[in-house]
């Protein structure tokens, strides 16, 4: 049994519909629909009655989903078990935009791991979605990005702060800087714009979307434009004449939350010593 498909599965049947399943899941519709037609056909039955004003679980629809929730615990179980290797292991898979492994979190994540020698560790990198998706597909334990995460059986606990500013390439003018002229946009999620529209700061339509910080970083630097950025990947390129600070726009703080499995023995220490060493971040 693919457990992405029960995960898929019980996310539609608590939110009734398609649409609202995959933004919960960070997945498109058509991902979620075809989980669903995937787990119908190996089952050999359909799960769902469809509507236009969503879905509703068919009688072993119902069936399913009393006996999923147990199967998803006891995977739990047993990936637990078998992936600690000894008694006394613990393994914990953690993922990070690459701005915050460079930031602060991959110092603290090795201060941690120096104190605990019975875990090891598995790192990865990407952007927000992608991580959020591996998170909640169980392929990570912990993940540490620019926003809250919901999702049942996870927890999101506030562990730093991450400061962005607007910055230009010198060929853009002044003028077409502060109304950010080619610009680059890089993926903060969303309570990133609603903190800029709350301060009058309105981004227009992007001319490269990116979702990594360095990606877009260096995609500035070769080509030209405006961004909002981590302080602590611009400061050395704004001290050597490579980038300007737009003037005007306040630097912008993002809370950075750690979401981790409340079922993982390790993972709530790791967000706990996360939160005591990464406190202030400077980018």
């Amino acid at each position: 049994m693919n457990i992405d498909l029960l995960r898929t599965f019980l996310a539609v049947a608590e939110h009734e519909s398609l649409r609202r399943a995959a933004d919960y899941m960070h997945l498109t519709p058509s991902a979620v629909s075809a989980r669903i037609r995937q787990l119908e056909r190996s089952l050999n039955t359909r799960l769902f009655e469809r509507s236009k004003s969503g879905v509703q679980l068919t009688p072993a629809g119902l069936k399913l989903a009393s006996r999923s929730r147990n199967l998803l615990r006891e995977w739990q179980d047993i990936r637990q078990e078998v992936g600690q290797g000894s008694s006394d292991s613990i393994l914990v898979r953690l993922g990070a935009p690459g701005a915050l492994w460079q930031a602060r979190l991959l110092a603290a994540t090795a201060d941690f791991c120096r104190s605990r020698p019975n875990m090891h560790f598995v790192l990865k990198t990407g952007g927000r979605r992608e991580l959020a998706t591996m998170l909640i597909g169980d392929e990570l334990d912990c993940v540490v990005l620019p926003e809250q995460l919901a999702y049942p059986g996870f927890e999101s606990r506030r562990v730093a702060v991450l400061r962005l500013i607007p910055v230009a390439t010198p060929d853009i003018p002044a003028d077409e800087a502060v109304r950010f002229s080619h610009f680059v946009e890089v993926d903060w999620g969303d309570s990133f714009r609603d903190r800029l529209e709350q301060v009058g700061v309105l981004l227009p339509v992007a001319a490269v979307q990116i979702n990594v910080a360095w990606l877009g970083l260096d995609w500035l630097l070769r080509t030209g434009g405006t961004a909002w950025l981590p302080q602590h990947l611009v400061r050395a390129h704004i001290e050597a004449g490579r980038l300007v600070r737009i003037p005007g726009p306040e630097t912008v703080n993002l809370d950075v939350y750690a979401a981790f499995n409340q079922e993982h023995i390790g993972a709530e220490a790791m967000v706990r010593a996360l939160r005591d060493s990464m406190a202030e971040v400077e980018g």
